[in-house]
């Protein structure tokens, strides 16, 4: 299988670079008014056809740096850009939440990864040039891009993606923590030549393609600089456990991974292939600058990025909404919320900014994942009745949801996929999504829970109330709607109780034994996500299969000759699920060996998502919300919608970065 579509597109591209008249860009220069889209397109550009960043004139003239048509790979991925060419210079300062893992908004994070994904479904090249897969699917050769270098001006080659492969993920002297699916199961790689790596894997994995699209196939994951990190790897160095022990390790491993390890950083001289580098990693600021080596141009023939440096100040919750208003943030968008809109526009033009809605591809803003395997008799008898939970769904006003705390903005629906997936039914969406009361009721009536206490709540069929506990972390939760539910559910006579969580305390409860139902905001629900990660509504925190997990994964491990029982003390972990669930979980099996968009791949979508829908282990509420961008109004390419795939979180939003720009 070849990336047909990246030659059509090499082709297309490199035409359009043949008649472009280059423009020159300054500090303060001209800029050239087109229209674009957010599609990648690799090119070969001429000797000479770049423009040099002023930022770097002065390097480049003290012969501190090579010209920037030494700098660029021969054959650059070629950006249009979303509005308009930019122009150079600018420091982009931004607010960070300190309670977010990523610390900061990393606008350097998110641009590189191998492959890319069109709207169309078709996957091209994009950090590497192009890619071929064996038509068994067992062996995937990477075309790397030819003159591509390290932000320290060295080359990148086939042994940076064999040294992460070979020499981090799959050495027993290293531990990257990474449990990333296709480098597990891939066998080895190996090396053609210097620009073309072969990677092997033991069964068919189509998957791969897809991944390589998104997280899983950037920096950190597919490729690390060996002529870097290889001084702290005893394969390369026969000194490297004294290097580790002179700073403080107890094994070369460990100062491995230290020195290799993701953002935030911990070594600030790794060299990276991002848009930026960093400069300073403290508990209040993060600084980065422009990284002289980018291996991206836009289609006027100037290396991006744009803006030669990042801010960001670190703050708290609550002092990242109030310096968005006060206009302190050129561009915020990772922790905005819905919730701030009004407060948002109010401020608008006090704050010299503008407020952009990006069109919401995430499946709910809290979904209530019913625990099926919680460690308690009565309610784990209510919560495995059908009746039960679709008598929950039923009592919740989704309608006054949307409007009491989202502006009418959002969309009524249950927790499944949006709209525009190739197997999408709106069946999954609307089913026991209406507002009926009177029917909730009679279900639980029909159940034999009509004896209630003297508050009016429900009985159990042990005699004592029905309690529900609904654990909400105060970070992941919009809690507007936690506390609208319980009144709903209140109101069928089912008595609701909510805990509100830190974030370290939720997560933690979310794999506990006796939690009961956990609302989570079901980010991860595009169609190119729930398949590269194997599942959109089972497992992770959306914990309604608990025990059930545990089992099943354990049992595979068994099966695939990876551990026997022995490994788990004769007894395997977990509860044993019923044979629908292991049905369902085999549907999500045999669906990630399937081709992406496949007819196969279709029919398995259909069966897994009529289970989810049809069994209603995690009601959804309201999804698709619009996520609010705020930019200084003298920010260009702002961008307008998410990319396929790269719809995890807010944050992937960040992939557009390289291209915002200073108009004055």
């Amino acid at each position: 299988m070849k990336g047909v579509d990246s030659v059509i597109r090499f082709l297309l591209t490199a035409v359009l670079l043949a008649v472009l008249v280059p423009v020159a860009v300054t500090a303060g220069g001209a800029d050239e008014d087109t229209e674009g889209t957010t599609e990648a397109a690799t090119a070969t550009a001429s000797a000479g056809r770049y423009n040099e960043v002023p930022m770097l004139e002065p390097l480049v003239a003290a012969g501190e740096l090579p010209p920037v048509d030494e700098r660029v790979p021969d054959e650059p991925l070629v950006i249009e850009p979303i509005e308009m060419v930019g122009r150079y210079g600018g420091t982009l300062n931004v607010v960070a939440n300190s309670d977010v893992i990523w610390q900061d908004v990393q606008p350097a994070n998110f641009n590189t990864y191998m492959l890319h994904l069109l709207e169309s479904g078709d996957i091209v090249g994009n950090f590497a040039r192009d890619y071929e897969f064996s038509d068994d699917a067992q062996t995937l050769t990477l075309y790397l891009r030819a003159g591509a270098k390290w932000s320290d001006g060295a080359p990148f080659t086939a042994d940076d993606v064999l040294f992460m492969i070979n020499d981090m993920h799959k050495h027993d002297g290293v531990n990257t923590g990474w449990k990333v699916q296709w480098t597990n199961l891939a066998s080895h790689a190996d090396k053609v030549d210097d620009r073309t790596v072969r990677i092997h894997f033991p069964q068919p994995e189509p998957i791969v393609l897809v991944q390589l699209a998104l997280w899983m196939g950037g920096e950190w994951v597919v490729y690390s600089p060996k002529h870097y990190l290889k001084n702290w790897h005893a394969d390369y160095n026969d000194k490297a456990a004294d290097v580790a022990a002179e700073e403080g390790f107890d094994s070369w491993g460990q100062a491995l991974v230290f020195h290799w390890d993701p953002p935030p950083q911990n070594d600030l001289d790794k060299p990276t292939m991002n848009p930026w580098r960093p400069t300073n990693i403290a508990t209040t600021v993060h600084t980065y600058e422009r990284n002289p080596f980018f291996w991206q141009v836009d289609t006027g023939g100037n290396q991006l990025p744009y803006i030669d440096n990042v801010v960001a100040t670190i703050v708290d919750p609550e002092v990242y909404q109030l310096k968005i208003i006060a206009g302190e943030a050129d561009v915020a968008f990772f922790w905005t919320t819905f919730q701030n809109y009004a407060l948002y526009k109010e401020n608008e033009e006090q704050g010299n900014y503008n407020v952009h809605l990006i069109p919401g591809v995430f499946g709910n803003e809290a979904a209530f994942a019913i625990h099926q395997t919680i460690d308690d008799p009565v309610l784990g008898g209510l919560f495995r009745d059908l009746r039960f939970r679709q008598a929950m769904s039923l009592a919740i006003n989704r309608d006054e949801i949307n409007e009491v705390v989202f502006f009418g903005q959002a969309v009524p629906r249950q927790a499944t996929i949006p709209p525009g997936a190739s197997y999408y039914k709106d069946s999954w969406a609307n089913d026991y999504a209406e507002y009926d009361p009177d029917r909730a009721n009679g279900l639980l009536d029909d159940m034999g829970l009509t004896a209630r206490d003297s508050d009016g709540f429900r009985l159990g069929p042990d005699g004592e109330t029905i309690v529900l506990i609904i654990e909400a972390s105060i970070m992941e939760t919009e809690m507007g709607v936690v506390e609208l539910v319980k009144a709903y559910w209140d109101e069928v006579g089912l008595k609701t109780e909510v805990k509100p969580e830190e974030p370290t305390l939720w997560s933690q409860r979310t794999h506990a034994a006796d939690h009961a139902i956990i609302p989570q905001r079901l980010f991860t629900s595009e169609e190119v996500q729930i398949f590269a990660g194997g599942a959109l509504l089972g497992g992770g925190q959306l914990e309604w299969d608990t025990f059930w997990v545990q089992w099943l994964e354990a049992n595979d491990e068994i099966e695939r000759g990876a551990k026997t029982l022995d490994d788990f003390g004769g007894t395997l972990p977990g509860e044993e699920p019923p044979d629908e669930i292991k049905q369902h979980w085999q549907w999500r099996q045999d669906w990630t060996k399937t081709v992406f968009r496949s007819a196969e791949y279709d029919e398995l979508a259909e069966k897994i998502f009529d289970f989810y829908a049809e069994n209603l282990f995690v009601i959804g509420t309201v999804g698709l919300l619009p996520t609010p961008y705020i930019a200084k109004k003298n920010i260009g390419n702002v961008p307008t919608k998410y990319l396929p795939g790269l719809t995890d979180y807010a944050g992937d939003l960040n992939f557009f970065s390289h291209q915002l720009f200073f108009k004055n």
